[in-house]
């Protein structure tokens, strides 16, 4: 068996090429599989999209808070059936089905004008029943108002609220 020994006699080459060989198993299992499970999760959800519209909206939202004049402002970007949460430092954009909430959101944090009074809350999206008895998504209308010192966003689309 001298395939086995190197010249010296001793059976280290076979043990260290073992070694290597386990170490890049172990490595392959616990960096790449995680990796590679995580973007295929990720080009099959909407996380890009949660993300841009918090960072978006978070955006205009600040706008509205710096504008020192009144200013409304008609968000018109497709926001699906996304729920969003504006609280007093973050904006937070989440799929809410069936009344439960999906644990995936997406957070952007804003800056607060202090002199100006902002309406924190919810805003749902509406949903319209057809005949077939399966709800529909009625495309958001988000509007963010700037008048005098109050800041207001709500879904236009909300005949309770006009």
């Amino acid at each position: 068996m001298n395939f086995l020994k190197s010249k010296r006699g001793s059976n280290d080459a076979f043990s260290w090429s073992w070694s290597k060989l386990v170490n890049l198993i172990v490595a392959f299992v616990f960096i790449f599989i995680p990796v590679f499970a995580f973007v295929i999760l990720v080009t099959n959800s909407e996380y890009f999209e949660r993300n841009y519209l918090a960072t978006d909206v978070a955006l205009v939202s600040e706008t509205a808070l710096s504008s020192p004049n009144d200013l409304i402002y008609l968000y018109d970007k497709d926001m699906k059936s996304f729920s969003i949460d504006i609280q007093e430092k973050y904006i937070s954009i989440y799929k809410k089905e069936n009344n439960i909430i999906d644990k995936a959101s997406s957070k952007s944090f804003y800056v607060n004008n202090p002199s100006k009074k902002v309406e924190y809350g919810i805003i749902d999206p509406i949903y319209e029943k057809e005949d077939s008895g399966k709800e529909t998504v009625i495309p958001m209308k988000l509007v963010i108002t700037s008048i005098k010192k109050d800041v207001r966003a709500y879904n236009a689309n909300d005949e309770s609220l006009n």
